[in-house]
């Protein structure tokens, strides 16, 4: 989900952030991922998402999944220091980054929008934004859906 950063405006602490996390794929959006929320929103729905099976994903993005997954720690912190020094998948990334269809703003002030991913678990529904101490439980899935994109309260930071 990409959405217009209202900054300011209060979200719902993370409760349950600590026990979805131990379950889930976290990766913190740290200084040197500074805008890179829509990678971070790709990696969260591929890593914990249901509809993807491990043998479908390869190569560098498989590498780096696997690792991340090993490393301790349930604030993403590690996954992000691992995704900082993955060479192949950052050459990766820039090469389908230069094909966008935006420039690359200039610095922090400039950003206007920013990327999260809403997954169902387990019949809870998930938010996992970078820029959080973990994934967040937004509630039943069906009803917290419904709900939070009715009222505009899905990642509002």
């Amino acid at each position: 989900i990409c959405y217009e950063d209202e900054v300011g405006v209060p979200f719902a602490e993370d409760s349950g952030a600590a026990s979805a996390a131990q379950s889930r794929l976290f990766v913190k959006q740290t200084d040197a991922l500074d805008n890179a929320c829509g990678l971070l929103a790709a990696l969260h729905a591929t890593a914990n998402s249901c509809d993807v099976r491990a043998e479908d994903i390869s190569g560098a993005l498989a590498a780096y999944l696997d690792q991340a997954r090993s490393l301790p720690g349930i604030d993403g912190s590690s996954q992000a220091a691992l995704l900082e020094t993955c060479e192949a998948l950052h050459a990766q990334y820039c090469a389908f980054a230069v094909q966008g269809q935006s420039d690359m703003p200039l610095s922090e002030q400039d950003v206007k929008y920013h990327y999260v991913t809403l997954v169902p678990s387990d019949g809870r529904l998930m938010l996992f934004d970078g820029m959080r101490c973990g994934p967040t439980d937004v509630g039943p899935c069906a009803r917290a859906l419904v709900s939070a994109t009715k009222h505009g309260e899905i990642g509002r930071a």
